[in-house]
């Protein structure tokens, strides 16, 4: 008796366990970590290289100089309902990057970035 209610916890856990992968490999959008891209990204890095690391932008606007910015945002939410916000930002002249840097949002200041104009080429 107590062996098949063993197997049967072994099993229900398995079970458990390829749903929950199976639900990780459904996702549409790749999970990135923008803090940790950031941190491994070095003044110098090219266009391709930074794009390896942290994928496409979200946003690519001019700077003032010739220069562009590739800005990244993400909304989490956690299972207990709190919104976290987040930007990572790449700055590059002549196709190089010269800065990265990573800061958390306030909701008005994610929506502020969502709402502007700018083009995603």
């Amino acid at each position: 008796m107590q062996k098949i209610i063993c197997r049967a916890l072994a099993a229900g856990l398995i079970f458990l366990l390829l749903v929950s992968l199976s639900a990780c490999a459904s996702r549409q959008h790749p999970v990135r970590h923008l803090s940790f891209d950031v941190g491994i990204l070095s003044p110098g890095n090219s266009e391709p290289e930074v794009m390896a690391i942290m994928g496409l932008p979200d946003i690519r606007r001019p700077t003032p100089g010739g220069g562009e910015e590739w800005l990244y945002l993400e909304a989490h939410r956690s299972l207990l309902g709190r919104e976290e916000f987040h930007l990572a930002r790449a700055t590059f002249r002549n196709g190089r990057l010269i800065e990265a840097a990573y800061r958390a949002l306030t909701r008005e200041e994610f929506r502020a970035y969502n709402e502007q104009p700018w083009s995603d080429q």
